[in-house]
């Protein structure tokens, strides 16, 4: 077994935790996160293109203002020209509009590219890495 297969089963463990006295139940425990950098909305506005030196966490809270099957669009309050198109993972029950979602350093959206419109809105196209851990219907 080499080095890299070593860690890579130890990101993909399952770990028995004991909850409510109930020494049976799993939870999954989330892996590091790849190295990157942790940014807010603002900060990930300044970026463009889909190709950045190294990947491009984005934290905070954002208010729902569109759905889709598998997609939502996030808003931010005091940056009205920026809005942030993410990509629920398969399975997840997308939020109703007017939800708050809230991501911090442990359960991130990832970015993928940053758009700039001829009108001067802003995309932000993300992806929830955080998905695979919360519970997709109690979301």
């Amino acid at each position: 077994m080499t080095w890299r297969c070593v860690v890579l089963l130890a990101v993909c463990a399952v770990v028995l935790v004991p909850a409510s006295g109930d020494e049976n139940e799993e939870y999954l425990t989330p892996p590091e996160n790849p190295a990157g950098r942790v940014m807010t909305l603002e900060e990930a506005a300044i970026l463009r293109g889909d190709s950045f030196p190294e990947l491009v966490y984005l934290v905070g809270s954002f208010h729902v203002t569109a759905t889709g099957q598998t997609k939502m669009v996030l808003r931010q309050d005091g940056l009205p020209q920026v809005r942030l198109l993410v990509e629920l993972a398969e399975g997840l029950k997308v939020p109703q509009e007017g939800t708050v979602v809230s991501r911090d350093a442990g359960a991130p959206f990832i970015v993928s590219k940053v758009r700039l419109g001829p009108t001067g809105q802003i995309t932000v196209y993300a992806r929830d890495a955080g998905s695979r851990f919360l519970d997709k219907e109690g979301r």
